[in-house]
Protein backbone atom coordinates (compact mmCIF):
# COMPACT_ATOMS: atom_id res chain seq x y z
CA UNK A 1 0.00 0.00 0.00
CA UNK A 2 1.31 3.43 -0.91
CA UNK A 3 2.41 5.82 1.84
CA UNK A 4 0.95 9.30 2.26
CA UNK A 5 4.20 10.72 0.85
CA UNK A 6 3.97 8.51 -2.25
CA UNK A 7 0.32 9.40 -2.79
CA UNK A 8 1.06 13.10 -2.37
CA UNK A 9 3.87 12.85 -4.93
CA UNK A 10 1.51 10.99 -7.29
CA UNK A 11 -1.05 13.80 -6.94
CA UNK A 12 1.68 16.36 -7.68
CA UNK A 13 2.51 14.55 -10.90
CA UNK A 14 -1.14 14.02 -11.85
CA UNK A 15 -1.95 17.68 -11.18
CA UNK A 16 0.98 18.85 -13.31
CA UNK A 17 0.00 16.47 -16.10
CA UNK A 18 -3.63 17.69 -15.99
CA UNK A 19 -5.01 14.30 -14.97
CA UNK A 20 -6.58 15.45 -11.69
CA UNK A 21 -7.91 18.71 -10.36
CA UNK A 22 -7.67 20.26 -6.92
CA UNK A 23 -11.10 18.87 -5.99
CA UNK A 24 -9.79 15.30 -6.37
CA UNK A 25 -6.87 16.16 -4.13
CA UNK A 26 -9.21 17.68 -1.56
CA UNK A 27 -11.21 14.43 -1.60
CA UNK A 28 -8.05 12.45 -0.80
CA UNK A 29 -7.06 14.92 1.92
CA UNK A 30 -10.52 14.57 3.49
CA UNK A 31 -10.01 10.80 3.67
CA UNK A 32 -6.60 11.30 5.31
CA UNK A 33 -8.07 13.73 7.84
CA UNK A 34 -10.85 11.32 8.82
CA UNK A 35 -8.35 8.47 9.24
CA UNK A 36 -5.85 10.12 11.58
CA UNK A 37 -6.42 11.24 15.17
CA UNK A 38 -4.30 14.40 14.85
CA UNK A 39 -4.20 16.39 11.61
CA UNK A 40 -0.88 18.03 10.87
CA UNK A 41 0.49 20.46 8.31
CA UNK A 42 0.24 20.43 5.30
CA UNK A 43 -3.05 18.51 5.49
CA UNK A 44 -4.56 21.36 7.49
CA UNK A 45 -3.89 23.72 4.60
CA UNK A 46 -4.80 21.17 1.92
CA UNK A 47 -8.26 20.66 3.45
CA UNK A 48 -9.55 23.44 1.22
CA UNK A 49 -7.51 22.43 -1.84
CA UNK A 50 -10.35 23.11 -4.27
CA UNK A 51 -10.21 26.78 -3.23
CA UNK A 52 -6.44 27.03 -3.76
CA UNK A 53 -4.46 27.57 -6.93
CA UNK A 54 -2.94 24.45 -8.48
CA UNK A 55 0.55 25.84 -7.86
CA UNK A 56 -0.19 26.31 -4.13
CA UNK A 57 -1.64 22.79 -3.90
CA UNK A 58 1.48 21.47 -5.68
CA UNK A 59 3.69 23.30 -3.19
CA UNK A 60 1.78 21.93 -0.20
CA UNK A 61 1.78 18.38 -1.57
CA UNK A 62 5.56 18.66 -1.82
CA UNK A 63 5.67 19.26 1.94
CA UNK A 64 3.94 16.02 2.94
CA UNK A 65 6.37 14.28 5.27
CA UNK A 66 7.20 10.62 5.33
CA UNK A 67 9.08 8.00 3.46
CA UNK A 68 8.43 6.09 0.31
CA UNK A 69 9.90 4.47 -2.74
CA UNK A 70 10.89 6.91 -5.48
CA UNK A 71 9.24 4.94 -8.28
CA UNK A 72 5.80 4.43 -6.72
CA UNK A 73 4.27 7.82 -7.68
CA UNK A 74 5.28 7.32 -11.32
CA UNK A 75 3.90 3.78 -11.33
CA UNK A 76 0.57 4.99 -9.94
CA UNK A 77 0.44 7.73 -12.58
CA UNK A 78 1.12 5.23 -15.36
CA UNK A 79 -1.59 2.95 -13.97
CA UNK A 80 -4.06 5.85 -14.04
CA UNK A 81 -3.12 6.62 -17.64
CA UNK A 82 -3.50 2.96 -18.62
CA UNK A 83 -6.91 2.68 -16.96
CA UNK A 84 -8.20 5.86 -18.59
CA UNK A 85 -7.00 4.78 -22.02
CA UNK A 86 -8.45 1.29 -21.55
CA UNK A 87 -11.82 2.71 -20.47
CA UNK A 88 -11.84 5.13 -23.43
CA UNK A 89 -11.83 8.09 -21.05
CA UNK A 90 -8.56 9.32 -22.50
CA UNK A 91 -7.37 9.04 -26.08
CA UNK A 92 -3.74 7.92 -26.50
CA UNK A 93 -3.01 11.14 -28.40
CA UNK A 94 -4.33 13.22 -25.51
CA UNK A 95 -2.25 11.16 -23.07
CA UNK A 96 0.89 11.93 -25.07
CA UNK A 97 0.04 15.65 -25.22
CA UNK A 98 -0.68 15.63 -21.48
CA UNK A 99 2.64 13.94 -20.77
CA UNK A 100 4.55 16.42 -22.89
CA UNK A 101 2.77 19.36 -21.27
CA UNK A 102 3.48 17.91 -17.82
CA UNK A 103 7.14 17.46 -18.61
CA UNK A 104 7.31 21.03 -19.85
CA UNK A 105 5.74 22.24 -16.60
CA UNK A 106 8.36 20.40 -14.58
CA UNK A 107 10.95 22.62 -16.24
CA UNK A 108 14.56 21.82 -16.88
CA UNK A 109 15.81 23.48 -13.70
CA UNK A 110 13.32 21.62 -11.52
CA UNK A 111 14.14 18.28 -13.15
CA UNK A 112 17.66 18.66 -11.82
CA UNK A 113 16.30 19.19 -8.30
CA UNK A 114 16.38 16.02 -6.22
CA UNK A 115 12.92 16.79 -4.78
CA UNK A 116 11.38 15.69 -8.07
CA UNK A 117 13.90 12.96 -8.82
CA UNK A 118 11.09 10.42 -8.30
CA UNK A 119 9.41 11.68 -11.49
CA UNK A 120 12.33 10.43 -13.56
CA UNK A 121 12.77 7.13 -11.74
CA UNK A 122 9.34 5.77 -12.64
CA UNK A 123 9.55 2.34 -14.19
CA UNK A 124 7.41 2.03 -17.32
CA UNK A 125 4.52 -0.42 -17.27
CA UNK A 126 3.18 -2.34 -20.22
CA UNK A 127 0.24 -0.52 -21.80
CA UNK A 128 -1.22 -3.63 -23.48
Amino acid sequence: MATQKEIAQFFRLALRFGLVDTAAIEHWVDSVITAVPIVRFPFTDLAGASNLSPSKVDELLGQVAGSGEVDVPGRILLSLLRRRIRDNRLAPEVAIKSALAGLYKLGSAERKNSSVEWAWNATPVCMS
